[in-house]
């Protein structure tokens, strides 16, 4: 069960009901997912932020930087670079 906010590179998959399925893992190999810690499947509404770069492999597509992944109960998941609030 993933936490709320999870932190780290991330593989999107599009299911075939029209969902979509997001691993956060510690690696991603060949556009796989390595060492996953978290995942959100069939969530109904995905949210990336435009800045969030993501690399197309085969139907999947995955981040090649960290980013955080953000669950609601509702259902929906979101998708930023992380943000720090005591950076210089």
């Amino acid at each position: 069960m993933p936490i709320p906010t999870d932190r780290g590179m991330l593989v999107v998959h599009a299911e075939a009901d029209g969902t979509t399925s997001l691993s956060v893992c510690a690696k991603v190999i060949n556009g796989k997912p390595t060492d996953v810690y978290a995942q959100h499947h069939h969530a109904r509404q995905v949210n990336i932020d435009p800045d969030v770069k993501l690399t197309p492999h085969g139907k999947d597509r995955y981040t090649k930087e960290i980013v955080e992944v953000i669950g609601s109960v509702d259902g929906v998941v979101s998708v930023r670079y992380p943000r720090y609030d005591n950076h210089p």
